[in-house]
């Protein structure tokens, strides 16, 4: 394994240009474990050491700058969310009022709806005592088919003798 950067290239496979393509591609394939290894050992033993003293000051710069941008752009989005989050805690706190408006007026109607049920059963009562009243004057007042009216089943019978006005009209 290199100690270096420059010793990685002397392992590096050399083509005279009489090999295959075959032959090139299989070189190169066989040579990509041994880059990878020299890669990972290069890299677990970098450290400030191997920086001469401007690279270091630029790499902390590049770094420190993009670490105060993604920071920036972090607490931009953050403030965005938070505000996003009070907005939506408002509109929450509107529809838990109106949600609860809704309740009031449903109780509201709720007690209009048994009002009219009660009603219409009083109705629907005063409408059969009615029809049983209506039933028993037809059982008590008949006309008769020769044009008598007979008041009770052996009561007062009316026969019409000649023409009779009701409201100005002859029947």
């Amino acid at each position: 394994m290199g100690s270096n950067w420059l010793s990685i290239d002397n392992n590096f496979p050399t083509f005279t240009g009489q090999e295959s393509l075959k032959d090139q591609v299989r070189l190169l394939h066989d040579f990509l474990p041994v880059l990878i290894e020299s890669l990972k050992y290069q890299l677990n033993n970098l450290d400030s050491s191997n920086w001469n003293t401007k690279a270091k000051e630029e790499f902390q710069s590049q770094t420190t700058e993009e670490l105060e941008s993604a920071m920036d752009t972090t607490d931009a989005e953050v403030a965005r969310l938070i505000r996003t989050v009070e907005e939506l805690e408002k509109d929450l706190t509107s529809a838990l009022r109106q949600l609860a408006s809704l309740g009031e007026d449903m109780g509201w109607l709720e007690e209009k709806a048994r009002d009219l049920e009660d009603r219409t059963e009083d109705l629907e009562e005063s409408r059969d005592a009615m029809e049983a009243d209506l039933f028993e004057l037809q059982q008590i007042l008949q006309i008769q088919e020769d044009g008598s009216i007979q008041i009770g089943r052996e009561g007062i019978i009316l026969r019409m003798v000649g023409t009779v006005y009701i409201n100005d009209a002859a029947q």
